[in-house]
């Protein structure tokens, strides 16, 4: 809090009003203007006013002759009660000093002769109003912005203890003491001043609590603060005890002796000092990068002091306020949760006083400074960049400058470093906004390039704070703008995918954390019913709204929440099918992070720093892979890969709702009304406890309702602290409908940053609501062991949902029962040996055999009792309603009303009935909808996981899907990879139904460019003896033939064919005449023509249109297109689409201006001269040869333009004649050609050359090379 002098000289003359001292004298009285005898021994006073205590609110008070006011006249009687009352009565006091006071002596024939009196005063007056506001906000934390508008003052003046005769009554020691309630209508505080204290509850001045004249002990007198209704007491120092006088002259705030308290919520804060150890501090959380101002007060302070703070490990000097109050402003820290916050005196010798803070996760903190148009800050080199930021969020000077800095972060071996890296604005006017060019402050050291990750910060530029300066951070991004000129001076320009090469080629050579990567959830529906193990990424919410910035086809994503052994996780991202999204579909998909998000204990580490961590090994090679450049996301995603879902094991619930009832992890429903605090399920593993506390509801439209509710649960495993969770009661749920404590402490979950607290191996405490919409009716709590606890608050009940992961079967037992898949031993009596009872609707078996003996011991018990009482809570002898018709007897309520509102629905019917209250029969019907949509949500998907083929990452495919039943075409390679035969696969089970697989098993490959050209080698070796043979074969036939005929003619048969097969019985020709005129010379002929058909040159059909191959086409003898997935004439392929039908792998290639064909066309000469190298790129595999020997090679349209993914590569036609060898030369010399075909003998084998129909691939790779498919 800042202090102008201004303030304080204001607050000196508004004092002179009042009876003041200076700071180590005892505080006087305020004085009272007008005040109103109290009529003995109390007076109801209406306030006209609202105040707030203990979170409720109250219009009128008691005001009790006996040091206390009490909240309803039920307190007028005294009782010597120590408080907190763990029994009854338990009434709502505010009491300076609790003790029986007397006005009057008991021997009345003399009065008095000092002038002893309580009085009361509502204060209305201005003057006296400011000054109570300027005390409370120099003296009470967090108090800026408070104006009190009204104020209720009780004076004890001059009072004695009970019992004092008249004669004795003028020597008898007195007390004088005064209690202040101060209010804004929403706050509440109190201001005890203790202006002189004698006695302390009996007869002697010393304090001692000895016998009076009636023979009844006087115990010492008690300063304290009773909530009432079981919810809390605060005592203040001495009280109860024979120092109790000590309050007059000890701690109190700048004045001793006067006492200052926030009593508003349900957690009292004390202001001013004191002498009891303890630090209250305001704010009591905040950011990882620190920068705010921590009030802090506790011990009294004294200007001398050398006062130091030290959060978790990190030391800075304080700044001394006033007695009562120091502020230090809180470093860069590297860790989350709570951490120790220490104060130290004496320059950091000792640190004497303690208490926790608690630090927040990055982007769960709100951000101080803003930063405009974050698209650009994405940029590495955007023109102008903004920011803006509050001023008087940074401080309240309008007079005030500011710097604005540019701060990186790096991990480098065992230490983790924040750098302040450059200046980018000094003694700016703290307007709220800047802008700057990002090409003035360029770095150019290698140095830089270790700072890739970091953060805008706006500090007061005032040099009394050099150390630690007030401060306001930007969210943490990257600074690619910033080191540009030293990447481009190290790796010129293309410098990003240089640095994502180098990288990924590093990544490669460690995988070892991958391997125990939690595997993601199937589906969407999976990932949010598993809540215990996975959370949703802030950046990527569909509970939020979140814009998916790095997932721009996903509606959801979730992270682990627990890290493995080297703090590595999995990020599991969905589409709009609620399907898992593989990284190796797009780069949208899900990564496994090789540091998780949420960091990992012992934190402070590299790899294990809470965000940051995630930030350097995970987000930054994300941008210089696949934002900053875009041909390397490739291998962004090769090293981040997806765990495949195909290995998943989903969690298993159990839940308890309504009147209660209960649902087992087995799914055995059942209901029990117990009365006290039971086990709801306990587990060997991790030692877990899950404890329930039933209690008979009030405030129902039927009362002394023989039925329980749950109304607190309890819980923790090894190491964790214990986790409680309570309804609040009414009148106190205004603000908070549930209370959680944890270890006993309360925990608010108030602001924004508070949202998410985490504790030791309780990973986290989450309230589900908004902070818009914050009334506590909702938390999540999550454990190391991956359990995860859901408690809601309906209508004055808990709704309690447990996920446990599938290491838990086999370990359960409880009201739960023992996760073994087998629903008929699931109602089993702690004792071991019980049988079960099997009939879940006899209630009253259930209830006697098995309920009650779940029932806590008061040792074992995790529940908090400051003011209950386990015996009184824990009753063995109740006999609850068994069932439904005994419950009928309430006539208020009719079956028809009951039947139209539960149906059938037994477990609603039974709360209707017991209740009268529709809301919780309504409630029951909501719980088992919850729960039977949780059971939907993580049955078993059977997936078949991503193909097992050659290089799948580098395939171009058709469908996303993973699913049986879905179907994958892969359709092409990326660039730089070759598509070795396409195919269509469909993901079924066996026989069983229980095994899956893809089918075919085989098919499709994505090879490399070396690997293609030894494949074509192959294929061409192959090629080539496949003609030597045919050719060998051909000949042979021939000859043979040719023998056999001569054979025929020389023996003097003239017989024709058509003879001898009329000759041949039952095989007489039936041809017309006209069919075979010219008898046996035209068969003959046509032989003859047949043979020389077979010798003649045949034409390459170059200028034939192919119909486009898309997939499995291949080439036939002859050119033409066989049977497989082909498009007609008429159809083009379309551009990558953008939505999910039809996913592709991460790449990106920048637009050529030119076409191929055109690129083609100016290689045309450096083609012409370069050696052919016959490729797999540049031909199709051979196909058989033909009779002839003519083998058929692939061929382009020469005018027509290829979508750019389906081109197999960029050739043009280019005419003239063939390269023939010598031979073929001379053979052309007898035989001409047009130099469009090659051709051979029947005396040699046939020799394969590439024609000037295939040009010579180039040696750069081609744009997109999508080979096309070929029975090799």
């Amino acid at each position: 809090m800042a202090y102008s002098v201004q303030l304080i000289l204001v607050f000196a003359a508004t004092l002179a009003i009042f009876h003041t001292c200076e700071s180590q004298a005892t505080a006087n009285l305020y004085e009272s203007s007008s005040g109103t005898d109290i009529v003995e021994p109390g007076s109801n006073v209406d306030l006209g006013f609202t105040i707030t205590y203990y979170g409720r609110k109250y219009t009128s008070l008691y005001v009790s002759q006996n040091g206390y006011i009490a909240t309803s006249p039920d307190a007028s009687v005294f009782e010597y009660i120590t408080w907190p009352n763990p029994g009854n009565p338990d009434y709502t006091l505010i009491a300076p000093y609790y003790a029986e006071v007397t006005l009057r002596p008991v021997i009345r024939s003399k009065p008095p002769s000092i002038p002893l009196y309580v009085k009361y005063e509502i204060v209305s007056q201005e003057a006296k109003l400011n000054n109570f506001t300027l005390e409370i906000e120099e003296n009470v934390l967090a108090a800026d912005g408070f104006r009190a508008t009204n104020a209720f003052m009780v004076t004890w003046s001059d009072v004695t203890f009970s019992g004092v005769a008249w004669q004795t009554f003028a020597d008898a020691p007195k007390n004088t003491f005064q209690a202040v309630l101060v209010t804004d209508g929403t706050r509440t505080f109190a201001i005890f001043n203790y202006h002189e204290l004698t006695w302390t509850g009996g007869p002697n001045a010393d304090g001692k609590a000895e016998q009076n004249y009636t023979n009844a002990d006087f115990p010492p007198a008690q300063a304290v603060f009773n909530a009432g209704n079981r919810m809390g007491t605060y005592t203040l120092p001495y009280s109860n005890t024979s120092n109790i006088i000590q309050l007059e002259t000890s701690g109190g705030s700048s004045m001793r002796g006067r006492y200052f308290f926030d009593i508003s919520d349900d957690i009292i804060k004390a202001g001013g000092c004191h002498d009891n150890g303890k630090l209250e501090i305001s704010p009591s959380f905040g950011g990882m990068l620190g920068g705010n101002v921590v009030e802090i007060s506790g011990p009294c302070f004294e200007e001398t002091d050398n006062i130091w703070c030290r959060f978790d490990d990190v030391q800075v000097v304080g700044t001394y306020v006033n007695r009562a109050m120091i502020q230090c402003v809180v470093p860069i820290l590297k860790a989350r949760g709570r951490i120790e916050l220490a104060v130290s005196t004496d320059g950091g010798s000792s640190y004497g006083y303690k208490t926790t803070y608690t630090v927040g996760l990055l982007g769960h903190i709100p951000d101080g400074v803003l930063l405009t148009d974050k698209q650009e800050w994405m940029k590495t080199d955007p023109q102008n960049l903004y920011l803006t930021w509050s001023p008087s969020e940074l401080i309240r000077s309008s007079n005030a400058l500011v710097n604005i800095e540019i701060y990186g972060y790096k991990e480098d071996g065992n230490s983790v470093t924040w750098q302040k890296l450059r200046a980018i604005g000094e003694r700016e006017p703290n307007s709220g906004q800047f802008n700057f060019q990002p090409s003035t402050v360029q770095c150019n050291s290698n140095d830089c390039l270790e700072y890739l990750v970091g953060a805008i910060q706006v500090s007061v530029a005032d040099g009394s704070i050099t150390d630690s300066p007030r401060r306001l951070w930007s969210p943490v991004l990257a600074l690619g703008w910033f080191i540009r000129q030293a990447a481009i001076t190290k790796y010129k320009n293309n410098w990003a995918s240089q640095m994502c090469t180098e990288w990924s080629v590093k990544e490669e050579n460690d995988k070892t954390w991958f391997d125990d990567v939690p595997t993601c959830p199937c589906t969407v529906n999976q990932s949010m019913a598993d809540f215990g193990r996975w959370q949703p990424d802030v950046g990527c919410n569909i509970n939020a709204g979140s814009e998916c910035r790095y997932h721009p086809n996903a509606v959801h994503c979730v992270r682990s929440v627990v890290g493995t052994s080297q703090g590595a996780g999995s990020q599991c991202c969905y589409n709009g099918n609620g399907e898992i999204m593989y990284a190796t579909d797009s780069f949208n998909g899900s990564t496994a992070d090789r540091s998780l998000e949420w960091g990992q204990s012992p934190f402070r580490q590299p790899k294990l720093v809470p965000a940051l961590s995630h930030w350097v090994q995970d987000v930054i090679p994300y941008y210089y892979c696949c934002l900053w450049s875009t041909e390397n996301c490739v291998n962004y995603m090769r090293v981040r890969p997806t765990k495949a879902c195909g290995s998943y094991e989903a969690p298993k619930p159990a839940m308890t709702y309504g009147d209660p009832h209960f649902i087992t992890f087995d799914g055995k429903k059942y209901t029990f009304n117990g009365l006290g605090e039971f086990v709801l399920f306990q587990s060997t593993q991790s030692d877990f406890v899950l404890q329930g506390r039933f209690e008979q509801p009030t405030n129902l439209p039927f009362d002394n309702v023989n039925a329980t509710v749950v109304t607190s649960v309890a819980m923790k495993e090894t190491n964790s602290p214990v986790i409680e969770i309570r309804v609040n009661p009414d009148g106190a749920d205004w603000k908070r409908k549930l209370t959680v404590l944890v270890d006993g402490q309360h925990v608010h979950f108030d602001e924004p940053g508070l949202m998410w607290q985490d504790f030791q191996d309780v990973v986290a405490i989450i309230n589900n609501e908004s902070p818009t919409a914050n009334e506590q009716t909702n938390f999540t709590v999550l454990f190391k062991s991956g359990v995860g606890i859901q408690v809601a608050n309906i209508d004055k009940l808990l709704n309690i949902i447990t996920m446990v992961p599938p290491n838990f079967k086999d370990t359960t037992s409880g009201l739960f029962g023992n996760w073994d898949e087998d629903a008929s031993n699931d109602l089993k009596a702690q004792s071991s040996g019980a049988s079960p009872v099997t009939n879940a609707d006899d209630i009253e078996t259930i209830h006697k055999s098995v309920g009650v003996t779940w029932r806590v011991s008061k040792s074992t018990s995790l529940f908090q009792y400051t003011t209950l009482n386990f015996e009184e809570l824990n009753v063995n002898n109740f006999e609850p309603h068994y069932n439904i018709p005994s419950l009928r007897m309430n006539m208020t309520l009719t079956d028809t009303v009951v039947m139209s509102l539960c149906g059938s629905n037994k477990q609603c019917q039974f709360d209707y009935y017991a209740t009268g209250d529709s809301a919780i029969a309504t409630a029951t019907l909501d719980a088992q909808e919850r729960y039977d949509q949780l059971v939907d949500s993580i049955k078993p998907v059977q997936v078949c996981g991503l193909l097992n083929i050659d290089n799948i990452d580098k395939s171009l495919k058709e469908g996303t899907s993973y699913n049986v039943g879905s179907r994958i075409k892969i359709i092409g390679c990326a660039d730089g990879y070759e598509l070795k035969t396409g195919a269509s696969y469909e993901c079924v089970t066996d026989d069983t139904g229980t095994i899956t697989r893809w089918s075919p098993t085989e098919g499709a490959k994505c090879l490399t460019t070396e690997e293609a050209k030894e494949l074509l080698a192959e294929a061409n070796t192959a090629s080539i003896a496949l003609g030597v043979i045919i050719a060998i074969i051909a000949v042979a036939v021939i000859v043979g033939l040719t023998v056999w005929w001569y054979r025929t003619r020389q023996s003097g048969s003239h017989r024709t064919p058509e003879v001898d097969l009329e000759d041949q019985p039952g095989e007489k020709d039936t041809t017309d005449e006209k069919e075979v005129e010219g008898g046996y010379e035209n068969v003959v002929e046509a032989e003859m023509m047949d043979e020389k058909a077979e010798h003649e040159p045949k034409e390459k059909a170059a200028d034939v249109t192919p119909t486009e191959i898309v997939d499995d086409s291949e080439i036939t003898p002859g050119g033409t297109e066989n049977e497989g997935y082909a498009k007609g004439e008429d159809e083009t392929v379309p551009e990558k689409p953008k939505t999910s039908s039809k996913s592709y792998l991460p790449w990106h290639k920048k637009k050529k201006d030119k076409s191929n064909k055109a690129v083609a066309a100016e290689k045309k000469d450096e083609l012409d001269e370069k050696p052919v190298e016959t490729s797999i790129d540049d031909v199709e595999a051979p196909a058989e040869p033909t009779p002839g020997g003519v083998t058929n090679v692939g061929f382009t349209k020469e005018d027509e333009e290829i979508p750019k993914h389906k081109k197999r590569f960029p050739w043009s036609k280019k005419k003239g004649k063939s390269q023939k060898s010598k031979k073929d030369e001379e053979h052309s010399a007898e035989q001409t050609h047009d130099g469009e075909g090659t051709e051979t003998t029947g005396e040699e084998p046939p020799s394969v050359e590439p024609t000037n129909d295939m040009p010579d691939q180039p040696e750069t790779t081609p744009e997109k090379p999508v080979k096309a498919e070929s029975d090799v």
